[in-house]
Formats: structure tokens, sequence, C-alpha cells
């Protein structure tokens, strides 16, 4: 089982509330990212699997969790067997990495230069993948769990150490991370969205959504809602702030310093966001479904069923929605 899932299901939180003035703590250490090499990416043939929606089959055991679409690509993280897989979209075609037994993270990261960046979690890193197989892998400091991951528009990397309760950032350039306390120290941090020089962190085990200015300040936003277990997040383009509430079969929109909650069907598990049109497209994991939010009126509408345990999801170029099945085995689109 996933490890966050064994979290969910044990973690019993407190609620914290304030406004800390942080100051980035000691690099993480060793700090400077260096090459790592990994066995030639294995070349074959994705295998259509269309029941019940369009898509591809990965290898027995994969447990995909994380996506990306980058360059003609669609990447997943194959956390049970800490491998990346790449398939081309106009032919099949596949290409997959092997990492050294990591258990990946939540997410995939694409940076400016077309590298997918992934959480290693049992080594305390992250690497990014290039599709020649070249990896990029950037040390944290012991004991950091990392899950989360995200590349600004700058390049800056953000990671979320989950057993570390803090949140690191690496800048372009920079030999080493800086790192961010969370404010309630047992709030394992998920997933984090870089925004405007900052960034918002959701908790697994916390009741806030955390805010951490440029300068360094760290802000909690409570979400209203006891234990929420908070996953995915994003901006609109309105500028609202939504939140994936897993754990309370909710999502949270942050607009103005209000909080207003949208609810799902119980059992649903919302996990991850991505914005379609004037429409949030939600993977409601514990139902089998993609659905989907109004921006400008919050209704929520049931979605297309999926196959089992739909996780992340990514939106290509042409406005298509991939998403991983973590129990299915796939990625797959909405038809």
């Amino acid at each position: 089982m996933r490890r966050w899932v064994a979290w969910v299901l044990a973690t019993v939180v407190a609620a914290g509330c304030g406004t800390a003035a942080a100051t980035p703590g000691p690099a993480a250490s060793p700090a400077a990212c260096t090459p790592l090499t990994i066995p030639s990416p294995a070349l074959s043939a994705a295998t259509p699997r269309n029941d019940p929606t369009p898509g591809f089959a990965l290898a027995i055991g994969a447990s995909p969790v994380g996506i990306a679409v980058a360059g003609g690509y669609v990447w997943a993280a194959e956390t049970g067997s800490s491998k990346l897989v790449a398939i081309r979209v106009s032919d099949g075609s596949q290409r997959e990495y092997s990492l050294p037994s990591s258990q990946l993270g939540f997410n995939l990261a694409v940076a400016a230069d077309g590298r997918i960046w992934t959480a290693e979690q049992y080594r305390g890193a992250i690497a990014g993948v290039a599709l020649d197989g070249s990896v990029r892998e950037c040390k944290l400091g012991k004991g950091a769990g990392p899950v989360g991951v995200a590349s600004a528009a700058d390049g800056t990397l953000w990671v979320t150490e989950s057993d570390a309760g803090a949140v690191a950032r690496l800048k372009p350039g920079a030999a080493a991370f800086e790192t961010f306390k969370m404010p309630t120290g047992d709030g394992q941090p998920t997933e984090v969205l870089p925004v405007a020089g900052g960034a918002y962190v959701t908790q697994i085990a916390g009741d806030s959504v955390i805010h951490i200015s440029p300068s360094g300040q760290v802000t909690e936003i409570p979400l209203g809602v006891t234990r929420p277990q908070a996953i995915g997040l994003l901006q609109a383009p309105d500028g609202a702030l939504w939140v994936a509430e897993f754990g309370a079969d909710r999502l949270a929109r942050i607009s103005g310093g209000q909080v207003t909650q949208v609810a799902f069907p119980a059992g649903s598990k919302p996990q991850s966001l991505a914005v379609s049109g004037g429409k949030l497209l939600v993977t409601s994991s514990g139902g089998d479904r993609i659905d989907s939010v109004e921006l400008a009126s919050g209704a929520f509408a049931a979605g297309p069923r999926t196959g089992r345990w739909p996780d992340h999801l990514a939106l290509a170029p042409d406005g298509s929605a991939w998403f991983t099945e973590y129990y299915g085995g796939r990625v797959a689109r909405l038809p």
C-alpha cells in the first residue's frame, strides 16, 4: 500500500494557526546536485488498454502515482518499482528509467529544460530525469522523507520534506537548499505550489495550508475542517487557491482571506486538480471517477468512471486530461 495511504489511515492530528517569521534554516547537506548514473532507458512498445477509457497498461506492480505531460510524452512514476516511464503519445513507444530503490513521491514536476523531477523518499533526495536517461540528483538532509516536488518558472525547485516537517527551496545556481520549518512540526507537508516567488504547501496531517513568502515568512491558513488530509492544490486563473481535502471529501477555495468548501460524495477522496476551460477536473480516487467543479459557481458534477483509483492528473498542450490509476496499473486519458 502507498506509504501516504498508511499515514492517512493512521494519523490523528490537531489544528494550529498563526504566523511565524521564519528565516531559512541550515542548508541541507550535502547540498550540491550531482549526476546519477542509471541503466540506459529500456525501450519497448506500450500496451494499449482502453477499458474504461483510452490508455496504456504499465508493468505488473507499477502502482503509478505522479504524472506529467511534456514534449509529446506522458510520464508516470511507478512507485511500486522505483521507475519512471515515458510513453510517446503519437505512437505508443515507451521508455522506462530504473532509479535506485527509493519509493517515489506524490507527484512529478516538469522543469523548463524538460527534465522530469521526482522525490526519492528513501534516498532523501530528488532526481531530475531527461529523455536521454541522464539524471541529476539533489540530496536533502538526513531524515527529510521528501514526497512532493515542484519547479517554478524561474527554475527554482521546491521540495516537501514530510518526515522533517519542512519545505526546501533550491534556487538556480545555488549550491545549497534553504529549508523552512513548518509551524506544526508533525503536519507532514505533502505537495507544494510555487507562486510569485513563494509557495503554498498542503499537509497530510495538518488542518491548514501553509504559505511561504519570497522572504521566507511562514503563515498558516486554517481550512476550517478537522483532519482534511489535504493533498493537491492549484491557483485558478482568477487567483483563488483550490485545495483537495482527501480526508474530508471536499475541495476548499481560498480567496480574499475567505475559505469556502465544495462537498463531494462520501468516499470520493479527491486528490489531484487541473483547470480545463472554466472547470476544475478532480481525481476522485475513492469513487473511481474524474469529477469537475465549475470555477465560477462552485457547482459539483460527477464525471466519467475510470479504472481503479485515479490518482494524479495532468493536462497536455492539446487540453486532453491524462491520469494515473494506482490500483488499475494504467496511464489513461479522458475520452
